[in-house]
């Protein structure tokens, strides 16, 4: 039988149980993940006529299972789950309680979530750059239809549910080895028939993908708040880094509400603006001005899509995510097939959990959420991070293990007088500035342990029969003014160099803008002189009656006697499923003579050519646009551009540069080698 995951502080068995293990109609087989809140099995389900199903098994800690709140919170998500049927969500299979454990049975995903996809991306980089927005606006569309699935359920009796999911991000959105793309975790959803309410002032969700209405704690939240979410993770897909993830969960909150927003496609020459343009409406802080649904968010993803030219069905998706996670998915693969063969001819029956003294140093280092909020998803973050378990649900938990047990272990001294005294020293800074800038919706003055007006009203004033106390109240009052005034002195310091600093910046940027603006005008003064030089070759070729109309495949200028001006460049390269290698490249200039009135300046450009050696053929692409089937020719902009290779139309493609340079011409020859050969 499988050990446990975690040995306690003695040897003895921890919190785990020994696997296999069968709960009902489910054997336990492997431990998949474990939060503070829950713990994830892969688990063998039993069917009708001994038909088994492979589920994912979540199962409450059994120290929260005797807190009603939990179990209320976690059944709701089991509830809201279960209402909500479609391909591009996790289905719930079951759930319940079995000798007092409660369980939720959901389908078993075999891929990764997206927060491992960008980390994935972030690493081949060069081999994705082209396809990521299309990637991206796939990945996301998906989810859209999911959250509007959701948005739109009903409940058994018609009604409307009023789902908002609350904590869209990429640990929740979720890619598997097919090409799917599911929306998974409900544990923060808001709806109409949920047992379990928020408490006043508590946000659900994490804070740097929660919408600004949700961070004010605002009632109104509606499906809006996760097209926002779905917005930044779209932005984070995109460039490949964070948005509004800061050091500390207030910066975070202060970012989301206040910093501007940058624009995915600032200075980032790989996204094009329309999908920008997308981004940015989901972003607007005024949700009235945000797309009206998920679909309408979706819809205006797959429109980008279809106008690229680039094809990104459930094939491609499953192809890149073998061409990205090749190992991972012979593991999981792997996993799965060990856990249908295993043999359970021997399975154990004893409980789920077994709790020794010795656990109770395990418990002292178990994470729990903030006793305001007292169950979340398993990876959600609390706003302020995660606290030690001693509030009362642990310390519950503890006597009962002292009773059972006979006696408590001996503990650990420890001081943390010093660590609060610094927290408090950063937080008064921090609670001026706060205050200063926006008026915090009351989670904020909870975390940072501020009284609000309703829960302990202010002096208006002194009287004779004030005490000593009241006096050294006021004198600490005093203190802290000065100290909060000293603090917004600094800032303003601060401010004033961050803006003394912007000044020198805007200048070095005008300087650089007047650079490549006598760039560019030297750039059309060449591009003139080529124009000319073409006009004249032309009316030279033409008066000597020439009949040569040039090759079929659209390279006619270069076959002009080499009068054309354009320089023939030959690159052979070789593209297959393997990857590009370039063997070598040969350059010829000749140029045009005479003189003649040059026609009206057009901006620089170069040709490209593209054909294929040995039969084969290919899909290009260039900047999101399909150019053709090889053989292919166009006009492109003077610089470095990337073509987008697909052999025989199949991701995973190449990625090759070509340098463009005005009048000129390159031609790139590909040696195809079909992967299936």
């Amino acid at each position: 039988m499988g050990e446990p995951s975690v040995q306690g502080p003695s040897g003895e068995t921890p919190l785990g149980p020994k696997l296999p293990l069968k709960l009902g109609r489910f054997t336990l087989c492997e431990e998949l993940g474990a939060g503070g809140m829950a713990t994830v099995y892969l688990a063998r389900m039993e069917l009708a006529a001994g038909i088994e199903r492979l589920v994912a098994l979540k199962t409450i800690h059994p120290h929260l299972a005797k807190e009603p709140p939990f179990v209320d919170m976690f059944l709701d998500e089991a509830r809201i789950a279960s209402h909500v049927t479609h391909p591009n969500v996790c289905s719930t299979h079951d759930f319940g309680e079995v000798d007092g454990v409660y369980y939720l049975a959901m389908e078993y995903l075999l891929g990764e979530p997206l927060f491992d996809v960008i980390n994935r991306l972030v690493e081949r980089f060069d081999d994705i750059q082209e396809v990521l927005p299309y990637l991206a606006a796939r990945i996301i569309a998906d989810a859209c239809e999911g959250l509007h699935a959701a948005h739109t359920s009903r409940g058994p009796g018609g009604e409307r549910l009023h789902i908002v999911h609350r904590d869209v991000s990429p640990q929740n959105l979720f890619m598997t080895y097919d090409g799917s793309v599911k929306v998974v975790d409900f544990g923060c959803a808001k709806a109409a028939e949920r047992v379990a309410h928020t408490s006043t002032g508590v946000m659900k969700g994490k804070v740097g993908y929660a919408a600004p209405e949700q961070l004010k704690s605002d009632r109104s939240v509606d499906a809006r708040a996760d097209v926002w979410a779905l917005g930044v993770c779209l932005w984070e897909t995109l460039t490949l880094s964070p948005l509004f993830t800061r050091d500390t969960a207030v910066s975070t909150a202060m970012s989301v509400l206040q910093d501007d927003i940058e624009r995915a496609d600032d200075g980032r020459d790989w996204v094009p603006k329309e999908i920008a343009d997308i981004v940015e409406r989901c972003l607007e802080r005024d949700k009235e001005k945000r797309f009206d649904s998920a679909r309408d968010l979706g819809r205006a993803l797959r429109h980008f899509i279809a106008n690229s030219g680039y094809t990104l069905e459930s094939a491609e998706l499953a192809e890149w995510m073998d061409f990205l996670f090749e190992e991972q998915h012979d593991e999981r693969a792997a996993m799965a097939k060990r856990v249908r063969e295993m043999d359970l001819s021997e399975v154990s029956r004893g409980p789920l959990y077994e709790v020794t003294a010795s656990d109770v140093e395990l418990l002292d280092a178990a994470p729990v959420p903030l006793e305001a909020e007292p169950y979340d998803s398993d990876e959600d973050m609390a706003f302020g991070g995660v606290v030690e378990a001693s509030g009362p649900i642990a310390r519950s938990a503890r006597a009962s293990i002292e009773s059972a047990e006979g006696g408590a272990p001996p503990k650990k001294k420890r001081s943390r007088l010093w660590l609060w005294a610094t927290i408090a020293v950063l937080l008064l800074g921090g609670l001026y500035w706060v205050q200063l800038y926006y008026e915090p919706a009351p989670w904020v003055l909870e975390v940072l342990g501020v009284e609000t007006d309703d829960a302990a009203p202010r002096s208006e004033g002194t009287s004779e029969g004030r005490g000593e106390s009241d006096e050294a109240a006021a004198d600490e009052a005093q203190a802290a003014e000065a100290e909060a005034a000293q603090a917004a002195e600094a800032q303003t310091a601060q401010a004033q160099a961050a803006q003394a600093q912007a000044a020198q910046a805007q200048a070095a940027e005008a300087q650089a803008a007047e650079a490549q603006a006598a760039e560019a005008q030297a750039a059309e003064a060449q591009a003139a002189e080529a124009q000319a030089a073409r006009a004249q070759a032309e009316a030279d070729t033409s008066g000597r009656g020439a009949g040569n109309d040039g090759a079929s495949d659209g390279r006619r200028g270069a076959s002009r006697s080499g009068r054309s001006g354009r320089r023939g460049g030959s690159t052979t390269t070789v593209v297959s499923g393997g990857g590009t290698t370039t063997y070598g490249t040969q350059t010829g200039t000749d140029t045009g003579g005479g003189s003649a009135t040059p026609p009206t300046p057009r901006a620089a450009t170069g040709g490209v050519s593209i054909s294929a050696h040995g039969g084969g053929w290919a899909d290009v692409f260039v900047g999101g646009r399909r150019l053709g089937r090889t053989p292919v020719r166009t006009e492109l902009p003077e610089g470095r551009h990337r073509l987008r290779i697909l052999p025989f139309g199949h991701e995973p493609g190449e990625t090759v540069t070509v340098n463009i340079e005005a009048g000129l011409e390159e031609t790139l020859v590909l040696e195809l080698t079909d992967p299936g050969q």
